[in-house]
């Protein structure tokens, strides 16, 4: 048990550490967390921790796809627009386009999966796709990539690739709404206000993560406070 506890402090210096400004995950997945974890920050847990580390699973590959062509693609592009700064998984210098790179507990993942077509939301990783528009829309790019490694799948093909492509309308689309979520998020956290930001509890993409939450009873007693409001006895 020693060892596992100097990994876990090991992990927790590397993981939980805060980052300065806006980043496109911070409004993409649950602003109103985002907020919480600003202005009353918890300590990181093993779930927390178990996601990240995992999360990582499929970047080591990358960096031997960089390190051989090191003139294509390059690696954490980072790309700022206002208040956003985001950092990019690979980006095809040839091609202008955005490589998004997850992993999944999964065995396999079908196109209508990934993409939110499939009448069963369980299966859903439509939030990897939302996350890859993010990127086109911030560096302009009509088309991206995403790469999925299955972490279940024991076969011959645990890497899987799909293709995506957006209009100019939509790249607009995604990112007025992504500017707009960033200025509640940012007037939330200077006024320690999280009734200002979005949350995700009502979002069938997204709040699968409310089971994860340290802060969901917070979230669900503002939630209530303003259902109450709408509707006074």
């Amino acid at each position: 048990m020693e060892l596992l506890n100097i990994l876990y402090n090991a992990l927790y210096e590397e993981y939980d550490r805060p980052r300065e400004g806006t980043h496109v995950s911070d409004v993409l997945l649950c602003p109103r967390k985002k907020c919480y974890e600003k202005i009353d920050p918890l300590p990181l847990n093993n779930v927390q921790l178990n996601f990240f580390t995992s999360g990582k699973a499929i970047h080591g590959a990358l960096q031997t796809l960089v390190k051989k062509y090191p003139h294509r693609f390059e690696i954490e592009k980072e790309v700022k627009l206002g208040e956003l700064e985001a950092h990019i998984d690979i980006f095809d210098k040839e091609l202008g386009m955005p490589i998004e790179a997850k992993s999944a507990r999964i065995a396999d993942l079908k196109e209508e999966d990934l993409f939110g077509r499939n009448p069963d939301k369980k299966k859903s990783k439509i939030h990897f796709v939302r996350q890859l528009e993010a990127y086109m829309a911030m560096t302009d790019s009509d088309k991206g990539k995403i790469l999925v490694q299955c972490l279940l799948h024991f076969g011959d093909t645990p890497f899987l690739e799909f293709n995506h492509t957006m209009t100019k309308a939509q790249r607009e689309q995604t990112l007025a709404k992504l500017t707009a979520d960033a200025i509640l998020l940012k007037q939330a956290i200077e006024r320690k206000d999280p009734n200002i930001a979005r949350h995700i509890a009502y979002e069938e993409e997204y709040n699968w993560q409310c089971r994860y939450c340290p802060y969901a009873k917070e979230c669900e007693a503002l939630r209530t406070k303003e259902r109450e409001g709408m509707f006074p006895k």
